[in-house]
């Protein structure tokens, strides 16, 4: 009695969301020094190429973000 299949569905998506993004945050801000990351991505071709093609998008997702927190 009472229940409602979207309220719980659209519950479970943020906690989901939630969990996901405080997974990424706690990973990105328990990594090592930047300068330290980078001499590890710089000394493999393959690892470059992996970052190059990531960090523009995760930046503009990280910025987006931050604009959009600032906004509400």
């Amino acid at each position: 009695a009472g229940k409602n299949p979207e309220r719980i569905q659209r519950a479970q998506m943020q906690a989901d969301i939630w969990a996901k993004l405080g997974g990424a945050l706690d990973a990105l801000v328990a990594l090592p020094l930047p300068a330290d990351v980078a001499d590890i991505v710089n000394k493999s071709p393959n690892r470059r190429r992996s970052v190059d093609g990531k960090l523009a998008r995760s930046l503009q997702w990280l910025k987006d973000f931050a604009d959009a927190c600032r906004r509400d």
